[in-house]
């Protein structure tokens, strides 16, 4: 088993039956006999040594074949995120176990985002107002970073940059290697429903759809089949601790569940990078304080990578480091081990955020 990521279609364990909504490229016969398969075949396999692991399990109830669009929903699904949403990691064996952390590990290794000299500004009748000026910026692969700032300094610009939301109009941004200015409207829109998970500050759900729905509507908009996109959904909304409130819509959810909801959306596609804008914004103190939690839990136990736009000292120094942006300029990054408490935070940003010229 020491060399699962590297040898293809190699059978690897039994799993429960609560994978039966996965489907694999080959036929296969289920590996009890009689009645109704109670167990599956599992196969780890990967295209190349810097290709994504893919997982499959079978039963007798798939076709042997599956289309492209398919294979993509089902056949090629990071392990780390069937493991951690679709089995219980208890149920999982050690050696499969460490194949999802090598997923985690392999994202870390490389950059979820780079900035390169992004200029963005915002013309109106008399004037014209400079959002980005000359940005530059690295987040890891497998960081939580904090992008913090006063209202007008950019940040939410900045964001919506590398969400592929809004064009700068000079330089680059690439996710995961990918430069956006490549891809034409309708790539662009398929990449970021793939790679990138938004989470907004006025949370963004579908009022006529259930939570459920809200969650798996990425998914259907992916050519997911419908069972197999609510199941997915249901057990996104159980991470988040919204299990019992899945067939509520949104007028029936409080603000903190609301939020909640807009995270299990946004974690769905096991995006390569998660984005939220002022998350606790419209939040009391004990739900902002439930999902600074969520979004520390996700960094720390699955390796996602994570960038928060944030105001509040508290809320940046959940992360890992914080960029100080100021007139849209990066004015430094600080480490948030090296500054001591949020309060200490806040006095190192008001110093960094007074500094002139990019840092």
């Amino acid at each position: 088993m020491s060399d699962l990521k590297s040898t293809p279609h190699l059978a690897a364990s039994m799993v429960p039956n609560d994978l039966d909504h996965c489907q694999g490229p080959n036929k296969l016969e289920p590996l009890s006999s009689g009645g109704k398969a109670a167990s599956y075949k599992v196969f780890v396999t990967s295209t190349g040594p810097n290709a994504p692991v893919g997982f499959f399990c079978t039963n007798r109830r798939f076709s042997p074949t599956i289309s492209h669009r398919h294979r993509l929903a089902h056949g090629l699904l990071p392990l780390s995120l069937l493991v951690s949403i679709y089995v219980p990691r208890a149920a999982i064996p050690t050696s499969l176990k460490g194949v999802a952390d090598g997923v985690n590990q392999e994202r870390a290794m490389s950059d979820a985002a780079q900035v390169t000299g992004v200029h963005k500004s915002f013309r109106t009748e008399h004037t014209t107002v400079k959002a980005l000026d000359g940005i530059d910026l690295v987040i890891p692969g497998g960081s939580f970073t904090a992008i913090m700032g006063a209202s007008g300094s950019g940040k939410s610009t900045l964001l919506n940059v590398l969400a592929g939301l809004t064009s700068p109009d000079a330089g680059s941004v690439s996710i995961t290697g990918r430069t956006l200015a490549t891809m034409d409207d309708h790539a662009l829109t398929i990449f970021r429903r793939r790679q990138i998970g938004i989470v907004f500050q006025a949370f963004n759900l579908i009022p006529v759809l259930n939570a459920c729905d809200n969650v798996a509507l990425p998914l259907l908009l992916d050519g997911v089949p419908r069972r197999d996109a609510v199941s997915r959904a249901s057990a996104a909304l159980a991470k988040v601790g919204l299990a019992e409130r899945a067939t509520h819509r949104p007028d029936a959810l409080s603000g903190g569940e609301q939020q909640r909801v807009a995270i299990a959306r946004a974690l769905i596609s096991d995006p390569a990078l998660i984005l939220a804008d002022e998350p606790t914004g419209n939040l009391d103190s004990h739900n902002a304080t439930l999902i600074r939690g969520l979004f520390t839990q996700l960094h720390r136990n699955e390796g996602r990578t994570v960038v928060i736009i944030t105001h509040e000292a508290q809320v940046a120094h959940t992360a890992q480091s914080v960029v100080v942006l100021a007139d849209g300029r990066v004015r430094g990054r600080v480490q948030t081990t090296e500054v001591g408490s949020a309060a200490d935070l806040a006095r190192v940003y008001l110093e960094l955020a007074a500094r002139k010229g990019a840092a």
